[in-house]
């Protein structure tokens, strides 16, 4: 008589260490001396995995013995060790019978060979609700420390855990200088992939190896030795390097079900929460950049992406703009619906470099000529405007004074749950009522914010633009920094045919940032008077 026996344990369902799993060994090995009088061939052990899940190495492994014929009885503590989701457990249970195994579960006294099975079917739904109902309150508490103090699960590159709060984070000064070095090169210009392979020539360790070397703990399943542009963008993309933190980021619907990432506006924010390591000024600009590529499918090559790919557009067939080199040549941009198929879709509406390069300068200068002249005009209106705007300080103080007074107020219902002063039920609705409340001062906290934000910095903006405008003018040279701060695109629109020996004209017209645009249009308004 071949005997086997089955122990299971989840941290989470049962609240145990490997302890249990040891207690349950005795039982079986007891049990089967003294009660079938055979001993134990071995007993096959799952550790930390749930019972809702039937794919595990132990119980595998168990299988493949029963599936050769070679289990005559299988002994377990009892049903839930098998399994806690119920038609999987029924469906085993119907497995067992197939090969003739008996079963035996030791605390439930039941034998498969003499007890009705009845009963069976009530344990397994019970099994099952045991562990929806764990999982909705483990879900219910990490949601709650989300939203009071920022729960952080996971420590972003250019960080590490504050000692002395645990839900806190510091800046690695050593890390920190290889994220704003790729941010630098971004803005400059750079791909992702180009980022990398500078990276990865410098030396410089990726954020797995580096975590590795210094704590000697990996941050993910394996170390990445080699940069790549997905290593770059992910740092690009996150916003917790101007220091907010996201949590909520995804959910899982089902148990052991797929991880499913949620929309930015589910998401639990929470701004300031520590000390950036990039500027507000170079993340949004870097994030522009990106939405720049994006939308005009700009792709770099070895030495970088080329200084006006994607910000020219052809105004006449509605397709971007490549870069040509000839020899001889100066570097020209041609129409990409031109060169794929031919004059008979597109003319060239071919244009050098520097050629676009001094128009911009030119228009630059008239802008700049425009602000000096009219800046005493400009700082009344500038101050007028702030003047009329209401003192918000006040509001915003208030307002901060009344969301930490509601946080205070969730920890409370919380606290009272967990001393059993309120009920379960009592607890979800009020501090479901608090959370409701919470967003929606937060929501108007930063709503107020971005009033006093635009109100202030009206002025600062124009001399920012000046102070811009004036550089590249002292320069005299136009880079990829300036058109992404200054430029949304540039439309190239041919006026006439073009003939043997006679350059077509071409019509260039700029759509500038929403800031400089404002400048413009006063300057050309002013042009027509």
């Amino acid at each position: 008589m071949k005997v086997y026996g089955y122990s299971r344990i989840s941290r989470d369902e049962d609240k145990e260490n490997y302890d249990a799993i040891i207690t349950q060994n005795k039982i079986i090995n007891e049990y089967s001396i003294t009660e079938i009088g055979y001993k134990v061939v071995r007993i096959f052990e799952d550790d930390n995995i749930s019972g809702y899940t039937f794919i595990r190495p132990g119980l595998d492994e168990l299988k493949a013995l029963i599936e050769a014929g070679q289990v005559d009885i299988l002994l377990m503590k009892d049903l839930s060790r098998l399994g806690r989701h119920n038609a999987k457990t029924l469906l085993f249970l119907e497995y067992l019978e197939e090969y003739d195994v008996r079963l035996i579960l030791i605390n439930d006294n039941y034998d498969s060979s003499t007890d009705d099975d009845d009963i069976i079917g009530i344990k397994t739904w019970y099994n099952e609700r045991y562990i929806k109902d764990i999982s909705r309150k483990i879900k219910s508490n990490l949601k709650m420390k989300q939203k009071t103090d920022g729960l952080i699960t996971k420590v972003y590159f250019g960080y590490e855990r504050d000692p002395d709060n645990k839900h806190g984070l510091i800046i690695d000064e050593e890390a920190a200088s290889i994220v704003q070095k790729i941010f630098q090169l971004y803005i400059a210009g750079n791909g992702g992939r180009i980022i990398a392979n500078i990276l990865q020539d410098e030396g410089i360790p990726t954020p797995s190896r580096y975590q590795y070397n210094k704590t000697g703990k990996m941050i993910s399943g394996s170390i990445a030795d080699t940069w790549t542009g997905t290593h770059v963008m992910r740092i690009i993309k996150n916003d917790v390097y101007i220091g907010i933190l996201r949590c909520g980021k995804t959910e899982r619907k089902k148990i052991n079900g797929k991880t499913e990432r949620l929309k930015e506006e589910l998401h639990i924010v929470h701004e300031e929460h520590h000390d950036p390591i990039i500027s507000k000024k170079d993340f949004f600009l870097a994030q522009k950049i990106l939405s720049n590529r994006l939308d005009n499918s700009v792709r770099g090559t070895s030495k970088g992406i080329n200084l006006f790919i994607g910000f020219l557009k052809c105004g006449d067939c509605g397709g971007g703009f490549m870069k040509v080199t000839k020899k001889r040549s100066p570097p020209s941009y041609i129409c990409t619906n031109n060169h794929h198929y031919g004059a008979s879709f597109c003319s060239s509406h071919k244009i050098h470099e520097e050629q676009l390069k001094i128009i911009i300068l030119d228009k630059l200068k008239l802008m700049k000529s425009y602000i000096e002249n009219t800046a005493d005009e400009l700082d009344k209106e500038i101050n007028s405007m702030v003047h009329l705007k209401v003192n918000h300080e006040q509001s915003i103080k208030q307002y901060n004074i009344k969301i930490k007074d509601k946080k205070e107020e969730i920890k409370n219902y919380s606290k009272q749950l967990a001393k059993e002063i309120i009920s379960e039920e009592i607890a979800a609705e009020v501090i479901k009522e608090a959370n409701r409340e919470l967003v929606r001062l937060e929501s108007q906290l930063n709503e107020m914010i971005k009033i006093k934000e635009d109100s202030s910095n009206i002025k600062e903006k124009v001399f920012k633009s000046l102070d811009i405008i004036n550089d590249i003018i002292e320069s005299g040279d136009i880079t990829r920094r300036n058109l992404e701060k200054l430029i949304r695109k540039i439309t190239i629109k041919q006026l006439n045919k073009s003939s043997p020996g006679v350059k077509p004209l071409l019509n260039i017209d700029i759509e500038w940032d929403v800031f400089i645009s404002s400048i413009y249009d006063d300057l050309n308004i002013q042009n027509h008077q």
